[in-house]
């Protein structure tokens, strides 16, 4: 199994700049849309039914400003908890 990782590890140092800024910004979505897709409906049921259409926006602003936040600090975790020192 390392030997795979060493050639995933390979690979992924061939690659430019500007690839790895693509996949770091494909994990961090990752994470942002299973965090999404996990937590929304929690938040929607503890919702009050009769809020205005304003009111709901702000709310919203501030619940996928968490959203991000949150996945970040996740992203950042998981790089810090998988990657070995040398």
């Amino acid at each position: 199994m390392t030997k795979v990782w060493k050639k995933i590890k390979y690979e992924i140092s061939l690659l430019g700049d500007f690839a790895k800024l693509i996949l770091k910004l494909l994990y961090y979505i990752l994470i942002f849309l299973i965090l999404f897709k996990i937590i929304l409906p929690f938040i929607k049921y503890h919702m009050p039914k009769n809020l205005g259409i304003t009111s709901y926006e702000s709310i919203s602003s501030f619940i996928f400003i968490g959203f991000a936040i949150l996945s970040y600090s996740i992203g950042k975790f998981f790089l810090k908890l998988f990657k070995t020192k040398k």
